[in-house]
């Protein structure tokens, strides 16, 4: 007797494991959560979005995140691609900076060794004036094209535009 006592305990005991018991779920339109194990005792108006959930599903967490504020996601959507167009627009200008600074260096150099060698081949006194402070500007222009070219490393742009800063200050030679 104790034995089937026993034997229909633990049916009893392991029955309600072995069941499909289900709990629905849904946010109201004011946000608010609800759980029922059974579909009518859910309000009205979210019934018909009601998330089932299966006993079998143990230990998973369903999250139903809250209603959110449409307005606020794309207001803040809207900034972030304002900030990014900023930066973008930073870029662009860090850009076209760095080349007109290239090409200012390169003429400067290249003008002052046409003016080097033109007082060269003179042989006035007023030419050995000419001569130095086109050593200077020419010496200015390799000192510039080493500052750019670091400037060039940590620069955010495409490789053509460095390609093309990197080919004009090629044309300053250093010595």
């Amino acid at each position: 007797m104790r034995r089937a006592l026993l034997a229909v305990s633990l049916f009893i005991l392991v029955l309600p494991l072995s069941g499909n018991a289900e709990t629905f779920s849904c946010r109201d339109k004011n946000g608010k959560f609800h759980v029922s194990d059974n579909l009518m005792n859910l309000p009205a108006d979210c019934r018909f979005q009601a998330v089932t959930h299966n006993e079998k599903g143990q230990g998973r967490v369903n999250y139903v995140p809250p209603m959110g504020d449409n307005n606020q996601i794309n207001r803040d959507v809207k900034q972030e691609i304002q900030i990014q167009q900023e930066e973008m627009r930073k870029q662009r200008q860090e850009s076209a900076n760095l080349l007109e600074e290239a090409k200012m260096l390169s003429q400067s150099f290249l003008r002052a060794v046409v003016q080097r060698k033109d007082a060269l081949r003179s042989k006035r006194y007023r030419s050995r004036k000419t001569i130095v402070a086109a050593g200077r500007d020419m010496q200015n222009a390799r000192e510039g094209k080493i500052r750019l070219l670091k400037k060039l490393k940590s620069a955010r742009m495409t490789t053509g535009q460095k390609n093309e800063i990197e080919q004009l200050l090629e044309l300053i030679e250093g010595q």
